[in-house]
């Protein structure tokens, strides 16, 4: 039996839902003995048949990516290692000589890893696609981090003239964002004479190629500044990257795989950060991406978007993924934490998505999503139409099915939108306020996942 359903034609009601503005979830996930499930029809393409549900309520896949990418990819046997601050172009790439530009170490055509040391690595890839399979892994487990964007400490700032601790310098390459160095987004001014007037903003000239900024405290610009551009990291084609290990600040999308003669690349990452894209945290079309032990933030647009390229439709894996605060209050748009499109599939196995300026998970266009034991909470859209945690909806590849269990759901106006969709819930009275919306077209359907002995 349902409980506390409100059903709607395309509208939502405030029954169900409630709020927080707390940063992590406060409940438990729901008391399940450890057993192994079936995965339902329609995932053939997933790398796993079944997933395991432990003692408390925790999801896992028997899914290694290291050895998903030993076993699929082909690579070179060599390997560089990349300095930023004690490194040269011009040196051979050893441990004790390393070059300085993850770029130029992956233009060594033998480069099968490329190896970062601690520390801050300025561009990635800097608009350069990899010819080759090559994986990207931090070289210890301190702070990596790739930004997409300027080094301050290259720069000198001068106080301009009759704005008050404002500073200029120029940079020939458009600045995109500004953070402070404690990663508070600086607001972006219409004019230099807005930032004299507003501490933590800054403005980009684009005729001049000036850039104003007035910190937070006042304080002169200097490493005290992340000044992000639209560099790309890329890959196409048949080609493979893998990322370990490292944060990656900035970029036009943090990274994007496109399908290329009809071929899919393959985007894996795992234990690493993604934060501050200019536009989608990752931005795949037709591309396998694999993400295991991954947090992303604070996109313009989405922060993971996958989109099919001609008839090549996307694939994408999520294990303990925690994905939130995408797009912006200004925009009031469609911009979510995880969306698949085009009749693509997708797993999220054991994640938390939330407080994103849209619904958290809208998948759509004929494409089949799995959710298991994920955590979905707390839209920051202000329409309520928009704020929503799940919403499932058609397209033109036909109408999308969503599984979901033992998933919670919260902090929302609704649980569920759905347009010509099919929403198939398992415990819905345990684990669900269960304040949908849906057409006439749509339904929504217990299932019993089917347990494996």
């Amino acid at each position: 039996m349902w409980r506390a359903v409100c059903f709607l034609i395309l509208g939502l009601s405030g029954c169900g839902g409630g709020g927080s503005d707390s940063p992590v979830p406060t409940e438990e996930k729901p008391q399940t003995q450890g057993v192994r499930f079936q995965v339902p029809e329609g995932f053939e393409r997933l790398p796993f048949s079944t997933y395991t549900i432990d003692s408390q309520g925790r999801a896992s896949v028997a899914l290694d990516l290291n050895q998903l990418w030993n076993s699929s990819e082909e690579s070179p046997t060599g390997e560089y290692f990349v300095d930023w601050d004690e490194g040269k172009d011009s040196n051979p790439g050893t441990a004790d000589k390393p070059l300085k530009t993850i770029k130029a170490a992956a233009q060594r055509q033998d480069a099968g890893t490329i190896w970062l040391a601690p520390g801050i690595h300025f561009d990635g890839l800097d608009g350069y696609e990899p010819q080759q399979n090559i994986a990207i892994r931090a070289s210890s487990k301190e702070k990596t981090i790739i930004r997409m964007g300027e080094d301050p400490s290259e720069y000198s700032f001068d106080p301009v003239p009759g704005l008050e601790s404002t500073f200029s310098t120029t940079i020939y390459r458009r600045v995109s964002k500004v953070l402070s160095d404690d990663y508070r987004t600086m607001s972006r001014a219409a004019d230099s004479q807005t930032v004299g007037e507003a501490p933590g903003s800054w403005y980009y000239d684009t005729q001049t190629k000036e850039l104003f900024v007035r910190t937070f405290d006042d304080a002169p610009p200097s490493s005290n500044l992340v000044l992000l551009t639209t560099s790309v990291n890329s890959i196409s084609g048949d080609r493979a990257l893998l990322i370990e290990g490292v944060q990656l600040e900035g970029g036009n999308h943090g990274f994007q795989a496109n399908a290329d003669g009809g071929v899919a690349p393959r985007l894996y990452i795992q234990n690493s950060v993604i934060l501050h894209a200019i536009n989608f945290g990752i931005d795949s079309n037709g591309a396998e991406t694999y993400l295991k032990n991954v947090e992303l933030g604070h996109s313009g647009l989405d922060n993971l978007n996958y989109h099919s390229s001609g008839l090549i439709q996307p694939l994408a894996i999520e294990i303990n993924v925690s994905s939130g605060n995408a797009g912006n209050k200004e925009l009031d748009a469609n911009k979510n934490a995880s969306s698949m499109h085009d009749s693509g599939v997708v797993a999220r196995i054991n994640g938390d998505y939330f407080r994103s300026y849209g619904p958290n998970i809208p998948d759509t266009g004929g494409s089949y999503s799995l959710n298991v034991g994920v955590t979905v909470r707390e839209s920051l859209a202000p329409s309520s139409g928009k704020n929503v945690n799940f919403w499932a909806g058609s397209g033109g590849n036909g109408p999308a099915k969503m599984y979901c269990h033992l998933c919670i759901s919260k902090g929302s106006l609704g649980d569920f939108y759905a347009v010509a969709a099919t929403i198939f819930l398992s415990n819905p009275e345990d684990n669900w306020n269960l304040n949908f919306a849906i057409d006439g077209l749509s339904s929504v359907e217990e299932y019993q996942p089917v347990q494996v002995q």
